[in-house]
């Protein structure tokens, strides 16, 4: 279709609303749709998240396929359970406050460098391939998702990140479509204890160091 903008919808029981590769370039014309539940805005112009405000009840939103830049404006969509910004232009993956529900997200093949997810606490399944995530503290905020199941990285930058998301999230079950089992969940323990008693190891032979320099510090100054 070639529809450019939302308007003229009053009708206050619809649920599901599909505008799905038109030329709509802002989001609005809501305010007439208060029950809505699914809407379906992928693959057309639009720039930036506005306007839902009128649609608090959301369980589904997708919006891949456009040119948006930014998350933001969602906060009120306590509701919602799926968001998918696939193939947008988004840098940094962040501004989920509020989103408690938010069981899937789907931010494949955008610019991002940055994820933020700390407050998505019931997340299940984070789909992140093809994007220009280079280092483990990029996205070290989902190591802290407990109910995480199933993630995709493949297409970025990082290294080795399949042994470090075993060892950190415990709950992971899919790491790019690909199963964990329970010998490689052994192995990633395992490396962690290791990893662990390394780091214990360090930190003693740096305090005895400290305490050797403090001492013959102390030495010297009472033989002054």
């Amino acid at each position: 279709n070639y529809i450019t903008q939302i308007q003229n919808l009053h009708l206050p029981n619809l649920v599901f609303l599909d505008l799905y590769n038109n030329n709509l370039k802002r989001i609005s014309g809501l305010d007439d749709v208060p029950s809505l539940r699914v809407l379906m805005l992928g693959k057309n112009e639009l720039t930036t998240i506005e306007n839902l405000t009128p649609v608090p009840h959301l369980d589904v939103l997708d919006l891949h396929s456009n040119s948006i830049e930014t998350i933001q404006n969602l906060s009120h969509l306590s509701e919602l359970r799926i968001l998918n910004l696939a193939g947008n232009l988004i840098e940094k993956a962040e501004n989920f406050s509020g989103l408690r529900s938010l069981t899937e997200l789907n931010l494949r093949r955008n610019k991002l460098t940055y994820i933020d997810l700390e407050n998505l606490f019931c997340l299940q399944r984070l789909f992140l391939s093809n994007n220009q995530l280079a280092e483990v503290p990029q996205i070290s905020s989902m190591f802290k998702l407990k109910a995480l199941t199933e993630v995709t990285l493949d297409g970025n930058p990082l290294a080795n990140y399949r042994q470090v998301l075993v060892e950190k999230i415990r709950s992971v079950k899919h790491i790019d479509l690909k199963r964990v089992g329970e010998e490689e969940k052994r192995l990633a323990a395992l490396h962690a204890k290791r990893e662990e008693e390394r780091c214990l190891e360090k930190s003693r032979k740096e305090a005895a160091e400290n305490e050797r320099t403090e001492t013959l510090q102390s030495i010297k100054q009472t033989d002054r």
